[in-house]
């Protein structure tokens, strides 16, 4: 099972990254947010996944990968970390 994190805020918003095993409308209203933008590079020939929303202060692309399916798993694991070491300002989220 796969670990995921979640920030609350002091008005009780919980702010983490979507999962489909997740029943969300069962807890109350849900607000989705792009964060990410998963593409392919023709000139590198390879995938990266970017953090698009303006609560992430980087917009480095993640490692070149040669399966999209790498890329989602890097960005997966981008979004978590910054949730967990408070590297995105969730006030903007």
């Amino acid at each position: 099972m796969k670990t995921r994190v979640a920030r609350i805020r002091l008005d009780g918003t919980v702010v983490m990254l979507y999962s489909d095993g997740i029943d969300y409308h069962q807890i109350g209203d849900v607000t989705v947010q792009r964060a990410t933008d998963v593409a392919y590079d023709s000139t590198q020939k390879a995938w990266h996944a970017t953090c698009i929303h303006p609560a992430f202060r980087s917009d480095a692309p993640t490692k070149p990968r040669r399966l999209r399916s790498e890329a989602i798993q890097d960005e997966e694991r981008l979004l978590n970390r910054a949730l967990k070491d408070g590297s995105v300002s969730i006030r903007k989220l």
